[in-house]
């Protein structure tokens, strides 16, 4: 095997990634080359491809991933049962603002926020890494928090953000390596979606 660590990959090809996402590229190139049985080259484009699919911009300044955590920080790990739970997406915080990320895009309407947890739980519920290693994890828990259902619930308004809660069973040996070891944060959603350009006159927006 030509690249058994990430220092024998060209430099070029993981500027500004992480140990874990180097990791990621090195099994992306040599699966390509043994498995598919592609030459280096084809194996780095496929390897490049990959990384842009998963919503990573490369440039002059190397590698820079596009998905937002959106304060998704993992609450909570429990070791015996490898399972890690916490917040998918939050739109709101505690005191009702809208959460806005750093492309300054955001979800004001809880309805699309329940109708984007329900597709992903009736159709998928499988996790991935780093949205490029994918079925690494099963969906065990999911609720959406919105403020209708608090209200239902008797949770005092300002206790929860308007927001997201999943759970996972994590399968992959090396994935819950690296959550134990805290090289991973939080949970990132990945999707597709049409963008539409709003004019932000909310002062709750931010």
């Amino acid at each position: 095997m030509p690249y058994k660590n990430n220092t024998d990959l060209p430099k070029y090809l993981v500027k500004g990634l992480s140990e874990v996402e180097q990791n990621l590229m090195r099994g992306i190139i040599c699966s390509a080359m043994y498995d598919d049985e592609l030459s280096k080259e084809d194996a780095f484009d496929a390897a490049h491809d990959a990384f842009v699919e998963a919503g990573y911009i490369y440039s002059s300044d190397g590698w820079k991933s596009s998905i937002e955590n959106n304060n998704t920080e993992l609450i909570k790990i429990d070791e015996d049962k490898r399972l890690v739970f916490g917040w998918a997406q939050v739109v709101k915080d505690y005191d009702g603002k809208t959460i806005l990320d750093r492309q300054s895009d955001f979800i004001d309407n809880e309805e699309v926020l329940e109708d984007t947890a329900y597709e992903y739980v009736l159709k998928s519920r499988s996790g991935g890494e780093m949205h490029v290693n994918f079925d690494v994890a099963t969906l065990v828990e999911s609720i959406v928090f919105t403020n209708e259902k608090m209200e239902k619930m008797g949770i005092t308004a300002g206790t929860l953000p308007v927001a997201w809660w999943v759970g996972f069973y994590v399968t992959d040996d090396n994935v819950w390596k690296n959550i134990k070891e805290g090289n991973y944060s939080g949970f990132s959603v990945g999707g597709t979606a049409i963008r539409e350009e709003a004019e932000v006159t909310d002062p709750s927006i931010g």
